[in-house]
């Protein structure tokens, strides 16, 4: 009862009513429509049509960065190979 006539008095002091009522409806309606888009958005079957899709591109990924690693690898060994070598043929 109490809120109610608080609401009632504070009310009374809006000066301008129309424009309170005008974004009021506005807020429903801008409401309405996002559940709207959401359950549009939540119909649509992705993330079953993704997931083959994620797990060849991790796999990809994974792939490529092992060959990466790998072709580091012979790089270091061949680079440290070269200089023992060269460091072998300055002794001599």
């Amino acid at each position: 009862m109490c809120l109610q006539l608080v609401t009632i008095l504070q009310w009374d002091k809006v000066e301008n009513k129309s424009t309170v009522i005008l974004y009021g409806g506005g807020a429903i309606v801008a409401v309405w429509l996002s559940s709207i888009i959401v359950g549009a958005i939540n119909s649509v079957p992705l993330v079953s049509n993704a997931c083959p899709m994620n797990l060849l591109v991790q796999k990809s990924i994974a792939i490529q960065s092992r060959w990466v690693w790998f072709v580091n690898l012979i790089e270091t060994q061949l680079l440290s190979l070269d200089l023992t070598v060269k460091l072998a043929c300055l002794d001599d």
